[in-house]
This record gives structure tokens, C-alpha cells and sequence, in this order.
């Protein structure tokens, strides 16, 4: 199993969309890829992190 991290250095890898689907399909039972994506895109979450 890859790290986040590796995870997204694929997907930064190349522009295509096609190829990101695909890499995004290969690794969607990753438990920590979901848990990466609802942390990061879900709009009720507030970190309360701000810009001073």
C-alpha cells in the first residue's frame, strides 16, 4: 500500500484526465486516500487556520 503522499506525486505526475480517473480508480478501497479527501474538500470541517 502507498502513502498519501505517493498518491498524489502520481496523480501530479500527468495531466490527463483519463489518467487520473484511472489512478484514482486503482486506489479507491485506500482508506487513507478517503480520509485524505473528505479532511481536505469537506466544507464543514474548519481547521480555524487564518492568513494574519
Amino acid at each position: 500500500m502507498e502513502s498519501v503522499y505517493e498518491i498524489l506525486k502520481e496523480l501530479e505526475s500527468d495531466n490527463s484526465g483519463i489518467f487520473k480517473k484511472g489512478t484514482l480508480n486503482k486506489y479507491k478501497y485506500d482508506d487513507d486516500l478517503k480520509r485524505f479527501f473528505v479532511l481536505t474538500l469537506d466544507k464543514s470541517i474548519n481547521y480555524y487556520i487564518r492568513k494574519i
